[in-house]
């Protein structure tokens, strides 16, 4: 019973993880959790992750209603409350000044064939999102619509988009409508981008 228990438990824990409706503190320990997990665990993270992945583009489109909308933002609210970040002066400080997510810390999830991210950030208030994209040699990711400006920085390697070549220190914006097709690595990559809450895979 205890093990049934803890697994409902973690399936909550990586749905809302996968969601982004963690807030920095349960995100953190969420990824401490999973870095310690077995390969089956985590590989049931990483399908949470792919499904949201395309959920923008499954779902039709409804408007909430007002009670909904009221009871989400309150949610949100006291999530931020909640959210204990990691001051960037004083791991004990009463008025944290940032978050940190140091090299060895986060953990990567598999998207696509090829292609895992790990999440840095969603900023509260634009629900902008910051990851790191690692793509394998030859891996590709689907094509799809932008509904706001998306900021890509390559870090390494190589990635195709449109037709244009980007390599490392290069930097690119797609820009609100903006269509993004054949998008592939040749010999991999690994990128920072910081991307808008909703796309349309096309």
């Amino acid at each position: 019973m205890e093990n049934e228990l803890q697994q409902h438990e973690f399936q909550g824990a990586a749905a809302l993880y996968a969601l982004g409706s963690l807030s920095q503190h349960e995100a953190r320990a969420f990824e401490l959790e999973l870095q310690a997990a077995g390969e089956s665990a985590q590989n049931e993270a990483a399908a949470y992750a792919a499904v949201v992945s395309h959920l923008s583009a499954a779902a039709p489109e409804a408007t909430p209603s007002a009670g909904v909308r009221d009871a989400l933002l309150a949610r949100v609210e006291n999530d931020q409350s909640r959210s204990l970040l990691r001051s960037t002066s004083s791991s004990n400080s009463k008025n944290p000044t940032g978050l940190d997510v140091f090299k060895n810390e986060g953990q990567w999830m598999q998207v696509y064939e090829g292609v895992s991210i790990k999440k840095l950030y969603r900023d509260p208030t634009t629900k902008f999102s910051t990851c790191l994209y690692k793509l394998e040699p030859g891996a590709y990711l689907p094509n799809h619509k932008h509904f706001g400006s998306e900021q890509c920085l390559m870090i390494s390697g190589d990635f195709v988009v449109n037709g244009i070549t980007y390599r490392e220190g290069d930097f690119t914006v797609a820009l609100d409508q903006t269509n993004h097709l054949d998008l592939h690595s040749v010999g991999g990559a690994t990128i920072l981008i910081i991307s808008p809450p909703e796309v349309e895979l096309i």
